[in-house]
This record gives C-alpha cells, structure tokens and sequence, in this order.
C-alpha cells in the first residue's frame, strides 16, 4: 500500500470548472485497501445509499456506517451533518470543514462499494429529546449530484434515572440523579409540588430562599456522579407529584431534562368531630411521626376551641384559634373540644380546621384540615312566658310547634333567621295551662319544653261598678281577663261592644249603642 499526494490545475482550483464541491489544495489521496472499483469516465447507475441510525448524548461522537446496498456509487461524497451535530471524522477523508458542518471523501473520480465509516458529534448546545434535522449525503459526478440521502439524529438524555423518595410530612427525603453519560453545564433542581429543596450533595449548589429550585455548577462542568438532592414538604399536600425537574443547562438553555418526583404522606392525621347542638364533643389529631417544629390550630369556621389537652396551647380570646408553641417532639395525640350552639341545623358542616406545625420561620412543615358535623339530633328550643304569649330561640327555619295536653297543636310558627320566634297561644281555660313546646327540623323532632300559661280567673267588670247608675248614653266598660280572650258585652236584645284582652290582662270597649239613663 502506499501514499502518493499530487499537486495539479485541478487541485489548486478552490472550485472545479462545472463543479459544486469544493476542492481545497494539497489534498491527500489514500489507497484504500477495501474492494473500490476503478475510475470510470462515465457514471452508471447510481446506487442507494444507506446509513446507520444516529443516537447520542449531547458532547459525545458517534460512527455511522453508510452503505451502497444497490451497487457502485460514483463520484465524490460529501457529508453534511444536522443542524447540532459536527462531523469528526470519516475513514476516507479528503476535507472536513473548521466547524465541522461538512466533509468530503473521496474525489468526483473516485467509485464506491464498500461500506465506509463517518463519524458525527452532538454539540452540547443540542437539546436531548430532539431530532436533529437538516442531514445529507450527496454522491457528486461532474458537478452534479447523482444520488443524495436526508438523515436526522436522535439526542438521547444524559440522565439515566432520578429516584422518587417517599416520606411522612415534617421529615425529609432523598431522591438519586443517576447519569447514563455526562451531562454538560449547569445543573438545576426544581422541587415537585408540596416540598422544598433542603440540601444537595454538591458544595457548588446554591439553593433559592424558597427552597423551590437549586442551581449547581458553571457552564463548563461535567456530571457523571450521582448526584443527590434532600427535599423536605412544605405542609401543603400529600400524595405523588412528578412536576419537579432535573435539567441540565449549558448557555443559558435547558439542553436536557428528566422529571424529578416525590410521595408525601400525612404526618397528622385527624378524626372529625360530629356533635350535636347543644352538646360539646371532640376531635382528634394524631402524629404519625414526631415532628419538631410549633403547634398551631385553627377551628373550622362557626366553631370555638373550648379546650385543647395540652399545657402548651394557649387558645386565642375569641376561642377561633390556638399555639401550643415550639417543641422538638411533638408525638402524642391532641384532643380538641368543642361546644356547637344550641340552634346549630343538624346536618350542619363546619369546614376550615386546621392543625399544622410550622418551622422557625414560620413555614409548614405539616399539615392536615378538620370538619365538624352537627349530629342528627334536634336541640330543644328556648322558651320564655309572657302571659299567654310564648317566645324564644330555635334552629333557623326550624318549625316551633305548642300543642295542649291533648296533643292538639294549638300554635305553630318557623323559625327567623335571627334564630327567634313568638307564638300567641289562644284562650285555653282558666287558670294554669301547660302546654308542650318542641321544634322540628327535616325528619327530626327536638325533646319537648313545657310551659305554663296563666290564663286567669275568667272576665272580671272594672267599670261601671256593680250597681251603679248609667248617665249618658256612650258607656266605657273596662275590667280583666285572660290576655286574648274575647270580651263581649251584652244587653237584654243586643251586643254593646266587643273587644280582646290584652297582653296586659285588661280590656276595654266603649258601647256601640244608645244606652239609657238608670241602674
């Protein structure tokens, strides 16, 4: 085998007479040892032309194969890599251009059959994932091109695999970045929701005063270690979240990225509370894990904290929250009670309670929400007696019912809004009358609340007193009775007046009727 370099016109012309590819001077012609067919002045039929897929990391080369399945190729190569990619090398080189977008084999005398070698490399300023576009290769017979062959290029990602770390809120987990080969620039964390980043395992890594990202490295760095990176939760969710990023970025822009996730499970876990109006009852939370930090409770919306068991917490004046202050080990359950008003409608939810622990500078670290229900049961509603008049208190929209000692409902009125409702309950008889008070609401029905009524001792005459004489024809007839009777005043053909007792007990009605003078 030998070497020889020729120096004609022809190789001295930066471009051929007739021909587009370039012809740089002094260039160097091998002799290959594999089958070539000899140089022909006329072009046959052109052969295709087949070439190995192309997948790669960013920053790494990779050799391709093309081939002439179909025969004899003839005329000169010329190579022309994707957008992102450079070629490096071919096994039959005659010129590869400074920045590598192109190369040449061979020249336009040249034939070809057997199977070459070319070798491209993925620029690190390509993005993994991408197909890069924009690849040739061109058989090239007296300026022309004979045959050409579209190509693109796979970039695979660096990143082989990032664990998922799974761990109780208020504690911390570690998730492994593993790399498949190095990845170039930057690398940038991003934490998934519901954590905050605490730590890395690189000294390089600057973490963000949120905790929501972490930038480690410079331009020019490598990685190919595993690297690690320790999130903690930020007491707002639980369950998995893969939104979080590992990517690496190389001037100014992600080149490659890989999803960074994470499971957080409660660390509080509460029992609602379902108590009935009227009556105190609890719930409860219970610590999965101790955690360190401070207690903080807050009540659902409608309800007041009566007592938390523990020493430490403090509830708040108006009973709507309470702190149990900094502790390193908060482990042991906390009962809350609380005590639901007596005109709380059954069925009643109350939403809002919270119970977290908050690090020092007052972020969650744990959390969990609350509810209390009011129970089925109806509560009795307040009564108060004014004469035969009945109000009180009751469940708004609830419906108040007074019934005799007959079970008969004698008076029946819903409840306001303002939780308030007033009944006049008619004559029943003189003397004391007890009657039964209760409210319902939906299918239930409250306990009963009696009453007494003081109806009186019947109608008495005030005015004109017994035996006196009548002078004038208008009489004003005056007296008691029992507040809301009805009061009629008789003569021996006719009614002279009539009127009701009022709320006070007394009445008075002045005759309708000429009335003559005498006893």
């Amino acid at each position: 085998m030998t070497m020889r370099k020729t120096m004609t016109a022809a190789a001295l012309c930066t471009v051929a007479l007739g021909s587009l590819i370039a012809q740089p001077a002094f260039a160097s012609t091998l002799i290959d040892p594999s089958p070539k067919t000899a140089t022909t002045n006329n072009q046959v039929n052109a052969a295709d032309l087949a070439l190995t897929t192309i997948n790669t990391e960013r920053g790494y080369t990779v050799e391709s194969t093309l081939s002439f399945p179909n025969g004899t190729a003839y005329g000169q190569i010329k190579v022309t890599a994707p957008q992102g990619m450079k070629v490096t090398a071919t096994d039959w080189t005659e010129y590869i251009a400074p920045d590598g977008s192109y190369a040449l084999m061979g020249k336009e005398s040249d034939s070809w059959i057997a199977a070459r070698k070319i070798t491209f490399k993925v620029l690190e300023s390509s993005t993994a994932g991408s197909t890069l576009t924009g690849g040739k290769i061109e058989v090239v017979k007296a300026g022309a091109v004979s045959k050409s062959l579209d190509f693109t290029a796979t970039v695979k990602s660096a990143f082989a695999s990032v664990s998922t770390p799974s761990f109780a809120q208020g504690l911390t987990g570690v998730s492994t970045v593993k790399f498949g080969r190095s990845a170039y620039g930057q690398l940038k964390f991003t934490a998934p929701t519901g954590t905050r980043i605490t730590a890395t395992n690189y000294s390089t890594c600057t973490i963000s005063p949120d905790g929501l990202t972490a930038l480690c490295g410079v331009n020019t760095d490598t990685w190919g270690a595993d690297r690690t990176v320790t999130l903690t939760s930020d007491g707002t969710h639980i369950g998995t979240f893969n939104d979080g990023k590992v990517e690496a970025i190389y001037d100014g822009q992600v080149r490659d990225t890989h999803a960074l996730g994470a499971t957080i499970t409660s660390n509080l876990i509460a029992t609602d509370g379902v108590i009935n109006a009227g009556e105190e009852g609890t719930a409860t939370v219970k610590f999965t894990n101790n955690v360190n930090g401070r207690l903080q409770f807050i009540a659902p919306a409608g309800t007041k904290f009566k007592s938390i068991n523990s020493t430490y917490c403090v509830i708040s004046p108006d009973g709507t929250t309470a702190d149990c202050g900094q502790q390193p080990n908060w482990g042991a359950d906390k009962v809350m009670t609380f005590k639901i008003d007596t005109n709380a409608a059954p069925g009643t939810v109350y939403t809002g309670g919270i119970a977290r622990v908050v690090d020092a500078n007052g972020n969650p670290t744990t959390s969990t929400g609350f509810k209390i229900t009011v129970g089925n049961k109806v509560a009795k509603p307040t009564v108060a007696v004014d004469h035969n008049v009945l109000s009180g208190t009751g469940i708004p929209g609830a419906t108040v019912n007074v019934r005799n000692d007959a079970n008969e409902i004698i008076g029946t009125k819903v409840v306001g809004t303002d939780s308030t409702w007033s009944i006049t309950v008619p004559f029943q008889g003189t003397g004391n009358k007890t009657v039964n008070v209760s409210q319902t609401y939906g299918t239930g029905t409250s306990d009963t609340v009696l009453a007494t009524i003081n109806f009186g001792q019947g109608v008495q005459v005030t005015t004109p007193t017994n035996g006196s004489t009548v002078t004038t024809e208008k009489v004003t007839f005056t007296g008691t009775g029992t507040v809301g009777a009805t009061i009629q005043v008789n003569g021996s053909t006719k009614n002279i007046c009539t009127t009701t007792v009022g709320t006070n007990g007394t009445w008075s009605c002045e005759s309708t009727v000429a009335l003559i003078n005498g006893p």
